[in-house]
């Protein structure tokens, strides 16, 4: 049996440890033992704000609560337990917001009736999966859990099982096929992995993830969200766009139109180089202007564009060279006080298109706790000789309001352009409830 090896560029907001060469064979041993399965492997979270978070609230890994107490508009919709039809028309957002221990995460409805799920749209993988009641680990205890027995449109008919691989752990789950509902629209006959079991401490505050990369790289030919939208004619236009507000932590994902509030001036194109992932060629990455060399002349570097990576990475050597650029070989490298004076860092653009996206040193370095560190890490992805990967994560869709554009099905494309500086509109948002007394942990 063929096995395939997907190997996405993904942050876990969950899994805060890498799996090494050794345990990736030790993973192998796993998978041969499994039917139809794929291994989705993610790497270490530098997403700081999640660290302070845990530091703050001190929540061990396997006894958190979940802190996923949101309230949307579509919670609301969801929370009357009715069966639902579709009222959308041709266009719908997704609000998300940033949560500890699990990134950018919208409320999406599973079934029908709804349930709801707290999920994270990830362009860097394909598959749709949703925790279950049919797994009883720990970890899945405490978060939303799918009953497949409440739902009209449930269909099992043709379920099969496969395995996800994370670089703290797995999932094992059975492919079936529900309703899911993005606010209003319904989303019919959709493919989702329905978790029946895990390793604990892989995934803590695990509920929905939903893929949203290119059919190309779904592993058993499953149907993905955004495809199903556009073979059953629910978008009036076959894209969808992410703008993320001026609060860094409130963003809109929005399916089937551009609204022109989003940004200003020019949308500037550029293909997609492979129909897996979201990839395209970055020209050059400077600082301060200066080419740093790293990518080839004629055919750039290779860049994955990522709503489910938390922070950019180059590859290896590549990230060295670019490091001692910014740096100089000095002690800032490690990081620094976010209050010190006179810091001198240059800027750091990446040339895509013709076009530099520029960004200066409060924009591509995180605070945790008054301390400051480079938002940027090294990871060996998808290299070919001369043209290292270089992975544009949220920390890159945070200050460019980006086009995931699919109209053209033969030669999609991405577009970036500047983004308006909107406030987060609260009447059309939600808010969150109290995260829970630190004591209800301790206690356990």
């Amino acid at each position: 049996m063929t096995i395939l090896l997907l190997i996405l560029v993904l942050i876990s907001t969950s899994v805060l440890c890498t799996i090494s060469e050794g345990n990736l064979n030790d993973l192998s041993v796993r998978v041969e033992e499994k039917g139809k399965i794929f291994r989705l492997v993610k790497h270490p979270n530098n997403n700081l704000n999640v660290r302070s978070a845990r530091k703050q609230y001190n929540i061990p890994n396997k006894h958190q609560k979940s802190l996923l107490q949101l309230k949307y508009q579509a919670e609301d919709y969801f929370e009357s337990g009715e069966a639902r039809d579709d009222t959308s028309d041709g266009e719908v957002s997704s609000p998300m917001r940033d949560l500890p221990f699990n990134g950018f995460t919208s409320v999406v409805g599973v079934g029908n009736p709804p349930q709801t799920f707290y999920c994270i749209f990830d362009t860097g993988s394909s598959v749709m999966f949703v925790n279950s009641f049919a797994c009883d680990n720990q970890n899945c205890g405490i978060n939303p859990q799918f009953q497949s027995a409440n739902s009209e449109t449930y269909d099992n008919s043709n379920a099969y099982t496969e395995t996800i691989f994370y670089g703290g752990g797995y999932l094992d789950g059975t492919v079936i096929r529900d309703s899911v509902y993005i606010e209003t629209m319904e989303v019919q006959q959709q493919d989702i992995a329905l978790v029946t079991s895990e390793d604990d401490g892989s995934t803590p505050n695990f509920s929905c993830v939903i893929g949203l990369s290119f059919p190309e790289l779904s592993p058993n030919g499953e149907s993905l969200l955004f495809d199903n939208m556009i073979d059953q004619g629910l978008l009036n236009e076959a894209l969808f766009t992410t703008y993320y507000y001026n609060d860094l932590e409130h963003a809109d994902l929005y399916f089937g139109g551009i609204l022109d509030k989003y940004y200003e001036g020019e949308i500037n194109y550029v293909p997609v180089q492979v129909r897996e992932h979201w990839n395209i060629k970055v020209d050059d990455v400077l600082i301060d202007g200066v080419s740093t060399g790293i990518c080839s002349e004629d055919e750039g570097c290779i860049g994955l564009v990522d709503t489910g990576t938390n922070s950019n990475s180059i590859e290896g050597e590549a990230f060295d060279v670019v490091t001692n650029a910014i740096f100089g070989g000095s002690d800032l490298q490690y990081g620094f006080p976010c209050n010190m004076q006179n810091v001198d860092l240059p800027d750091i653009s990446y040339v895509i298109g013709g076009v530099s996206y520029e960004f200066d040193y409060h924009e591509y370095t995180i605070e945790d706790f008054g301390y400051c560190q480079l938002d940027m890490f090294d990871m060996d992805v998808f290299n070919e000789p001369g043209r290292p990967s270089i992975v544009l994560g949220v920390s890159f869709l945070k200050k460019y309001f980006t086009v995931w554009d699919r109209r053209d099905a033969e030669a999609p494309q991405m577009g970036f352009a500047v983004k308006a500086h909107l406030e987060i509109p609260y009447e059309e948002f939600y808010e969150v409830d109290a995260i829970p007394d630190n004591s209800e942990f301790e206690s356990q």
